[in-house]
């Protein structure tokens, strides 16, 4: 038996221990806490980003519709009109210099067709990039604030059990 001293001593180191113990349980818990929080504000943060990547990506298409549209329109007039004074003049319509006129309008208007169809591949593209850059940047976020395992009372039992046994007289 161990004199009442040295119990008080054991007790009041086991009573330490616990309390370190649960003060890192609060620790873990409090980080954790606060890394879940990170990964839900990481991946609001993204979806915002996402939503103003595809605002603007909407703004643009409408943009390059309406230039692509008043292109064509454009063209559809100049064959109309080519073709009105063909007619006024009295040429043939299917004489080869009308003919290369409308066909020259054609081309025209199949190359705006074209770079309109193009302007919105790489407007997808450049979207499509940058929704994947936001995600890479949510997920560094949330890596950077792994959650912490929860501390194992084994330790805290073996810290108690090795003072109450050094406590016990050796040679007895």
């Amino acid at each position: 038996m161990c004199d009442p001293m040295t119990a008080i001593g054991v007790g009041l180191s086991a009573m330490g221990q616990m309390a370190g113990f649960q003060a890192e349980q609060q620790a873990v818990k409090a980080h954790n806490a606060a890394a879940k929080q990170n990964a839900i504000n990481a991946g609001l943060a993204a979806t915002r980003k996402y939503t103003d990547e595809g605002r603007v990506l909407a703004h643009e298409a409408k943009e390059t519709n309406q230039e692509g549209f008043d292109a064509i329109m454009k063209a559809r007039q100049a064959q109309g009109t080519g073709v009105a004074s063909a007619g006024t003049a009295g040429m043939d319509l299917a004489s080869g210099t009308v003919q290369a006129v409308l066909s020259d309008i054609n081309r025209q208007e199949a190359d705006t067709q074209y770079r309109v169809q193009d302007r919105h591949d790489r407007g997808k593209e450049n979207y499509l990039s940058k929704v994947e850059q936001h995600k890479a940047e949510a997920q560094n976020r949330i890596n950077s604030m792994p959650l912490k395992p929860k501390p194992s009372p084994i330790g805290m039992i073996l810290g108690i059990a090795t003072e109450a046994f050094g406590a016990i007289p050796k040679g007895r």
